[in-house]
């Protein structure tokens, strides 16, 4: 989905930006996609609990994204800081609609 969506022909814009997932992003979640396919393939669950957390929140951080496309600005301020950075580089803190 990552690869194939096609986020630049929706015409949607954060901040007067167009949103790009960062690459570190969607390492995490093809991480996020093999481990499920091992544990669901192995019957064997072999996380450490900060591969789950990082896995998490970058499940987290792409729907909080998705929400935040079609307008949705409150979405933004849930999404972490590392990866917010990379979607909105030049966001500026002390605009109104900044998230914080």
């Amino acid at each position: 989905m990552i690869t194939a969506f096609p986020w630049e022909k929706l015409g949607v814009t954060i901040n007067g930006k167009t949103p790009t997932i960062p690459d570190s992003l969607k390492a995490e979640l093809k991480k996020a996609v093999t481990l499920r396919n091992k544990i669901v393939h192995t019957g064997t669950p072999v996380l450490s609990s900060n591969t789950l957390d990082s896995v998490l929140t970058s499940v987290r951080d792409l729907l909080y994204l998705l929400d935040a496309l079609p307008g949705n600005k409150w979405a933004l301020r849930h999404v972490s800081p590392r990866v917010r950075e990379r979607i909105i580089p030049a966001m500026e803190p002390n605009r109104a609609d900044a998230p914080s």
